[in-house]
């Protein structure tokens, strides 16, 4: 149906609609036309093939009895010039015979040699056809003659051959004037069939007027009916008493439609004073309504802010046990330090100071000094970087604007810095998938801490490492397009995959697989903070578990969804 609608043209439709427009009188008189002239030239056709055939027929049977009868003189004579001269004089008076040809047949049997001919008057003679023909009966039919061989046999011998011509001019002639006839009786038959159609239409036409005003006055008028209608066909009295039904049925529903109107108008009166008196109840219902939804919004705030505050606490708690750790850590080692100090002040003050055990309270200092103030850096430094967390998030939100930036530039960008920044292993082998056309309007510093935080993750987790100790090849692929007015980042590794405890909630701060190795869990915490409070987008993760010795996908996908900041 598709393929149909397609291959109409503008051409087509036109002409469709134009015969659309055409009314049931042109469309009988188009009808019964073709079917009449298609039957009549149908006939003509058969008829006028009948008469040239019969034509032909008749001239080739005249043809082939003239050469026989040739033949068969010739047989009882000697094959004299003169003779045979005189017997194909014979022809003039049949005009249709334009060549006579009289062969004879050499010794061996085997040649045809030209003995004598004729040709009609006025026309010049034939040239020998003896390398055209055989001693056998031959009928040949050409656009314009007939030619009939036949062999002239004497004590059933082949002594020689009989070749006549006859031309078609008068099959020609004969088929001309049958056709002229037919035409003028298709032309006579046409103009009859058009004056009765016109007649019958102009006789439906007034029929069908005479009707339509009947039913026009009956409607408009209650004392009338249809059955002091004029004269109608014995074809329209159906459908006069459907519409006498049509016309009844409507000054019924007319009555009831007025009856309906009064009572309507009533209904309208007693409604209006229920109107007043509802819109009276619904504006005090309103009233308290509106009072009862400002209570419900000042609850509603109030819960918010409780949420607020509990939220703000979690967070409060976690930042309280993430920094209670290293500082107290840094104060034990401090404390330590100080109690290592006392203990060296009062044996230098009890032993000489060359004695071998005034040497052996400095090492032993120094050394404790060392290790308790490298514990001291370590852990001031993991609170100085959760410190600067809460910095960079404040500097986000203040500093970076939206503007113009190429996509796969600031990818490869922050790829680059990831490489130079860290070590990354030789097994780890990173992969970008972006054009190089796409153009948006993004905060370009979120967009690269985004990537630098998932790419650190995949780095630091995803590895799997066989029984002795040695890394499988990862690979981390990174894919970014546009879709439906959305920027898609998708990070996806071939990895170890996140066990499904840790994957229901990876996106909350301080959540971790890897504690015991030094991580603090809020990397993915900033992706997920960054992404929907700066960005207003959204994050999914996928993640199969890598199984030992099973053959199934295993790794993890995280795809971020940015929507388009608009154009400046």
């Amino acid at each position: 149906m598709a393929t149909l609608k397609q291959s109409e043209t503008p051409s087509n439709t036109q002409q469709k609609r134009r015969f659309e427009r055409w009314s049931l009188v042109q469309r009988l008189n188009v009808i019964v036309s073709g079917i009449v002239a298609f039957a009549l030239l149908i006939f003509i056709a058969m008829t006028a093939l009948w008469v040239s055939n019969s034509e032909r027929n008749q001239l080739a049977q005249q043809t082939t009895t003239l050469a026989q009868q040739i033949a068969s003189q010739a047989a009882g004579i000697e094959m004299g010039e003169s003779q045979l001269q005189m017997m194909l004089s014979g022809l003039s008076p049949y005009e249709s015979i334009l060549h006579a040809h009289i062969y004879t047949i050499s010794p061996d049997g085997e040649t045809l040699t030209y003995l004598i001919g004729y040709h009609q008057q006025g026309r010049s003679p034939l040239p020998s056809q003896e390398n055209q023909i055989d001693g056998s009966v031959q009928h040949v039919f050409t656009s314009d003659y007939i030619q009939v061989t036949v062999p002239i046999y004497q004590d059933r011998n082949l002594t020689g051959v009989v070749m006549l011509r006859s031309s078609l001019h008068g099959v020609k002639s004969q088929f001309q004037r049958h056709l002229s006839f037919s035409l003028g009786i298709f032309l006579v038959v046409m103009l009859s069939v058009t004056v009765g159609l016109r007649f019958f239409t102009r006789s439906l036409e007034t029929s069908i007027h005479r009707f339509t005003r009947a039913i026009a006055d009956a409607s408009q008028t209650k004392e009338r009916t249809l059955d002091n209608t004029p004269y109608l066909p014995s074809e329209f009295s159906e459908l006069r008493h459907q519409v006498r039904r049509l016309l009844e049925k409507y000054r019924q529903e007319q009555r009831y439609a007025e009856h309906a109107s009064a009572q309507a108008r009533n209904a309208t009166e007693r409604l209006d004073s229920e109107v007043s008196e509802r819109t009276h109840a619904l504006l005090e219902a309103n009233r308290r309504l509106t009072q009862a939804l400002e209570e419900l919004h000042q609850y509603q705030r109030k819960r918010l802010t409780e949420d607020k505050l509990a939220s703000l606490g979690d967070v409060i708690a976690g930042i309280s046990h993430e920094l209670n750790t290293p500082i107290g850590a840094a104060i034990t080692a401090a404390t330590l330090l100080e109690d290592k100090q006392r203990e060296l002040e009062d044996g230098l003050l009890e032993h000489e100071p060359e004695s071998p055990e005034h040497s052996s309270l400095l090492d032993s200092f120094f050394e404790q000094g060392r290790e308790s103030l490298r514990i001291i850096n370590k852990n001031l430094d993991r609170c100085a970087e959760l410190v600067r967390h809460f910095q960079q998030m404040a500097m986000f939100n203040r500093n970076d604007t939206p503007h113009e930036v190429n996509l796969r530039a600031c990818a490869e960008r922050t790829i680059e810095r990831v490489e130079n920044a860290l070590v990354v292993p030789e097994h780890v082998r990173i992969v970008l998938e972006c054009s190089e056309d796409q153009t948006v309007q993004l905060r370009p510093l979120v967009m690269e801490q985004l990537l630098t935080e998932l790419i650190e993750n995949v780095i630091r987790h995803a590895t799997i490492y066989t029984d002795d100790g040695e890394p499988l090849p990862l690979t981390t692929t990174i894919r970014i397009w546009m879709e439906h007015g959305q920027i898609l980042v998708e990070v996806a590794d071939d990895g170890r995959g996140i066990a499904p405890e840790i994957l229901a909630r990876m996106f909350e701060p301080f959540v971790t697989s890897g504690r015991s190795q030094g991580d603090k869990g809020l990397g993915l915490y900033r992706v997920f903070n960054w992404l929907t409070h700066l960005l207003h987008g959204d994050v999914q993760c996928e993640s199969d578990v890598f199984v030992k010795n099973e053959d199934r996908p295993h790794g993890t996908r995280v795809t971020l969804y940015i929507p388009m900041e608009p154009s400046a």
